[in-house]
């Protein structure tokens, strides 16, 4: 789990993936911070049952859905994931049943690491400071009560100033990422500008992912654009079939395709009947 804004990663070791598991670690998270405005997930059943429904209902958490086979609509998470594994793969060496004894200290390192998109710590923009490393605290150090109250009270007052100042540069950070992100990837793609009644062609992203599936079209249709919302559309085949959220980007404008008339055909019958 990551917040959106100050980048904080959190992660549970799980046995399964278990609706009622994966819900008990979600209000594990709900105890340790607060309860979220929403939630976005994929998909799966993990997250999509009545189990998680009905305590997202209960504590007025909001939900939102990844389009299919398009992860990066969460693709802070996903390079999360990543980048987690990557870290436990170095930490565990021969004995990779022990990952969840480093999961702590991985997760330590990434919140109190400078974030490229907000060009802050997660800690720092949740607690307000930087993490304090035991290295840093001298042996000989002797701090009284007296001492802790006076620099605790500093301290607070300087980060209260700050607050509103901090807050408006990680806006500005992150937005001036996103308008990088967004205009590389326009630049590489063609993007499909669809209106409710348009004919398109979806993507075939399961032939991609499914052995044996080569031979299959790379797109399927032609369907119906029912619905529009953001970027993701509603189709309706012609056959009745409905795909509900699928990524524009999955989607290419249909068009009719001509009869092809032969050559020697086509000038038979444009050539100039003669009679005698």
């Amino acid at each position: 789990m990551i917040d959106y804004y100050t980048k904080w990663p959190q992660a549970y070791p799980l046995q399964t993936k278990r609706a009622e598991e994966v819900t008990e670690k979600i209000l594990q998270f709900v105890y340790q911070f607060e309860a979220p405005k929403r939630i976005l997930t994929d998909q799966g059943t993990e997250f999509v049952n009545m189990v998680n429904r009905t305590v997202s209902a209960k504590l007025d958490i909001k939900r939102s859905l990844c389009a299919p086979y398009h992860p990066q609509t969460n693709g802070l998470v996903e390079r999360m994931n990543a980048t987690v594994q990557k870290a436990l793969c170095k930490l565990v060496g021969t004995k990779p049943q022990t990952w969840d004894q480093y999961l702590d200290a991985v997760m330590f390192g990434l919140r109190t690491k400078k974030q490229m998109t907000t060009k802050f710590s997660p800690y720092f923009l949740m607690f307000g400071r930087e993490a304090r490393y035991p290295a840093e605290v001298p042996e000989d150090y002797q701090v009284d009560k007296n001492v802790e109250d006076v620099v605790g009270e500093e301290n607070v007052s300087k980060d209260i100033a700050r607050l509103d100042y901090i807050r408006s540069t990680v806006l500005e950070n992150v937005l001036s990422v996103q308008n990088k992100t967004r205009r590389r990837l326009m630049s590489k793609t063609d993007s499909v500008n669809s209106v409710v009644g348009d004919k398109v062609l979806r993507q075939n992203i399961r032939s991609q992912q499914r052995k044996g599936g080569k031979l299959e079209p790379n797109f399927l249709g032609p369907y119906t654009v029912t619905g529009v919302e953001g970027k993701s559309a509603d189709l309706s085949g012609d056959d009745g079939t409905l795909c509900k959220k699928v990524n524009i980007d999955h989607l290419k404008h249909y068009n009719i395709q001509k009869p092809r008339i032969p050559h020697r055909i086509a000038a038979s019958v444009s050539a100039p009947l003669v009679t005698a």
